[in-house]
């Protein structure tokens, strides 16, 4: 009889380690997909915010005075890609790339010093403008925001 408890217990104490073991598993594959879902996400937003600098750049290529110096500084625009003229284009209406992500772009005015030099106030450059490109999404309960800047200037004088 004592053999017979004894095995039961040693059953009882394996599966419980088994069981222990399962569980740290599973939470450890959770964790892991986790992570990787967010990284999915990230990686996603780079690379939208790398495409939304290059689709205002190409606005810029095809008319500074139509595409760029039109539109008002300080003030959120979207993009719209139009398929019947294989060009990049600004909309006040906002576009879920994916059905997740927000992309919009901001312009704002370039200011000189005397020695060319951007300063926060001075002679205003109408030739260029500061870009900054910004995507969100939510993820969970929270909102990731990520934002990139550059410079513009109207090199082909259009």
């Amino acid at each position: 009889m004592f053999k017979r408890g004894f095995v039961l217990w040693e059953v009882v104490v394996g599966t419980a380690i088994l069981a222990a073991f399962a569980l740290g598993l599973t939470a450890a594959f959770q964790s892991a997909l986790k992570l990787n879902s967010l990284n999915l996400h990230l990686t996603q937003a780079n690379f939208l915010l790398a495409e939304g600098i290059e689709a205002v750049r190409l606005m810029r290529d095809n008319g500074w005075a139509a595409n760029i110096a039109a539109l008002s500084v300080n003030t959120d625009y979207f993009l719209s890609y139009d398929m019947g003229s294989n060009l990049w284009r600004s909309t006040n209406i906002n576009v879920f790339v994916g059905g997740l992500f927000e992309r919009k772009f901001r312009l704002a005015a370039v200011y000189r010093d005397g020695s060319q030099n951007i300063v926060p106030s001075g002679t205003l450059d109408a030739s260029s403008k500061k870009l900054d490109v910004t995507v969100s999404w939510r993820q969970g309960a929270a909102t990731t925001t990520r934002t990139v800047s550059t410079y513009l200037t109207d090199l082909f004088i259009n």
